[in-house]
């Protein structure tokens, strides 16, 4: 499971379970076990162990989502999984994974643009039994252009026999065996894409890995169309049902390559993210998956959302409606100005007119009062949103934000509480809070700042992750802790901020992503006006990530550097997470 963290505005850091307790106050167990309560004033920011991007198993009884499971090809005995005290307990028949088509069931997770995007997944096989003797199952992990049973393919697998080896289907249709090694359970194994490349390798700790195979090549379709990763389970027979137990099965969607075009300069990874659907309120509030309807008149807006009776609320209380998710490419032709965002990426500029149940109208300078369906509409935007001035910032895991004041937690410790002054008292599940944050008048993230210098040669470039829009974070896993905003750097870089002496504090976590390159050994430094302030010793992949508290007050210009520790290692990537400035 996901680890939570808290940081606090006079420095401190927890690293621990963290929860609310009904008094409002952020309470911490750390791993030894002692337990901290922080005073909402003093919160600089907590990150709650309900997540880790797309992640590991479910609780009991929430199901597999974010995974989806089938029978791929033709089967004797329908697969299933269950979720049974945080293990996945897997069933499947399926007379092979082999030749020129398969049949085997598949638990799975799309991941979208792989041209662009990088991932691990992984998974702890605990056992493994065969649906009767003489016969082999094969269980492992899959990256699998389609789910045509006739799908190019690379598997990382567990036979029942105690081997662990690597099956791929290329272009022509047929499977090439890669024979490894012979293993004992449980372990841990992993299959992680960088580039076009995949390399797979195993553990028996989650620590220390073995690289089995360096460079496999990505299955990728012709048209970029989504992977589907995940867990793949064969009885390799027809007449009954293998089974087998598995744990932490975990997607991370964290790395991006940078593009051609854009080497050497500081980038952003919101090619792959969208905005999702919903509506931003003045106070800053965002309510995912909402959907709105026309009131008693023009000026009154009703709220619908999942699980959440229908709110009344007045159009002057609205900033933005997004009427679908829409891809960032669109929702970049959004200038700032009020007016209507079509789903084909034109952008209208005009004052808020209407909403029906099938139309918008807006009173544009160009078209006059002009009409537009709701169905290719892809977002209204009315105003921008008020400045956040005090209280508590409260991201949920649907993408949810909550602006508001006097955090509380219901006596169960079911829900959470905040005041928002538009919507009155809002209760979020325990199980959805993500985390929760100072507002901008007492604190700032880094990556809000523009760089005034970088150093990055076309072959090392600097990635910042997507400037967070109110119900956009970008996901990723460092260690076992979600980030929300990261900066990725390759060694040999260095990126320079201006503080302009506003600051008195940075933290961040630092570390180097489980998709990076393999036995990498980097060191950071953080530099204040060109002063070497810390330089942490040399972090290898996979490691627990290390947490930085610095004074910079005084500071006019921040350098982070990144350098490997040896001319001869391989650049790695690495991640500055949600760097933070205190004021």
């Amino acid at each position: 499971m996901a680890s939570g963290y808290v940081w606090t505005l006079d420095g401190k850091f927890y690293d621990g379970d963290a929860s609310v307790l009904p008094n409002g106050k952020i309470s911490v167990i750390t791993r030894s076990g002692a337990n901290f309560q922080i005073e909402p004033a003093n919160l600089l920011r907590a990150v709650f162990p309900n997540v880790s991007n797309n992640s590991v198993m479910p609780e009991l009884g929430e199901g597999l989502a974010p995974w989806s499971s089938k029978d791929i090809g033709a089967v004797g005995t329908p697969g299933s999984a269950v979720v049974t005290n945080g293990a996945l307990a897997v069933k499947a028949s399926g007379n092979d994974i082999w030749g020129r088509a398969d049949s085997f069931f598949f638990v799975s997770q799309p991941v979208a643009s792989p041209t662009e995007t990088d991932f691990s997944v992984d998974v702890q096989i605990a056992s493994l039994r065969p649906a009767a003797a003489g016969t082999f199952p094969k269980l492992g992990l899959m990256i699998r252009r389609s789910m045509d049973p006739s799908s190019q393919h690379i598997f990382l697998m567990v036979s029942a026999g105690g081997e662990l080896s690597i099956e791929t289907r290329d272009e022509t249709d047929a499977t090439r065996l890669i024979p490894s090694e012979h293993i004992s359970l449980p372990l841990y194994i992993r299959l992680v894409k960088q580039g076009m490349t995949i390399h797979a390798e195993r553990s028996h700790n989650h620590v220390d890995w073995t690289v089995l195979h360096p460079s496999l090549p990505c299955p990728l379709g012709l048209r970029d169309e989504p992977l589907q990763v995940g867990l793949a389970f064969c009885a390799s027979t027809e007449s009954g049902a293998a089974t087998a137990t598995v744990s932490d099965l975990s997607l991370d969607i964290g790395l991006r390559n940078a593009v051609e075009s854009g080497k050497g300069k500081l980038l952003t990874v919101a090619e792959t993210q969208q905005l999702p659907k919903g509506v931003l309120l003045r106070s800053g509030s965002f309510l995912a998956n909402a959907d709105v309807q026309p009131g008693e008149n023009s000026a009154i807006i009703i709220i619908k959302r999942p699980s959440f009776s229908p709110v009344s609320i007045s159009a002057e209380q609205l900033s933005r409606i997004n009427f679908r998710s829409i891809d960032s490419k669109i929702a970049g032709n959004m200038n700032g100005s009020p007016g209507l965002l079509l789903a084909n990426g034109d952008f209208i500029e005009g004052e808020f007119g209407s909403l029906s149940d099938d139309s918008v109208e807006i009173s544009s300078v160009l078209f006059g009062n002009t009409k537009r369906s709701r169905d290719s509409a892809a977002a209204l935007i009315i105003r921008a949103p008020d400045p956040v001035a005090a209280g508590l910032i409260l991201h949920a895991v649907d993408n949810s934000v909550v602006v508001g004041s006097s955090l509380r937690c219901d006596g169960n410790g079911d829900s959470v509480t905040l005041f928002d002054s538009t919507l009155g008292t809002v209760a979020i599940s325990i199980k959805e809070l993500f985390s929760l944050q100072a507002p901008p008048v007492a604190c700032e993230s880094l990556l809000d700042l523009l760089p005034t210098v970088l150093n990055a040669s076309p072959d090392h470039p600097a990635v910042v992750s997507a400037k967070s829009d109110i119900g956009n974070a970008s996901f990723m896993t460092l260690g076992n802790s979600t980030v929300e905003r990261g900066l990725l750097m390759t060694g040999l870089t260095s990126v320079a901020f201006p503080l302009n002496g506003q600051f008195k504090l940075f933290v961040c976590r630092v570390g180097i992503p489980l998709a990076s390159k393999p036995k990498s050994l980097v060191h950071f430094t953080l530099l204040g006006d060109g002063i070497e302030l810390i330089k942490i010793h040399p972090v290898t992949r996979g490691a627990w990530p290390l947490t930085l508290i610095v004074p910079v007050a005084g500071v006019r210009t921040l350098t982070l550097k990144v350098s490997p520790d040896s001319p001869d290692d391989a650049p790695a990537t690495v991640v500055w997470a949600d760097p933070m400035l205190v004021k």
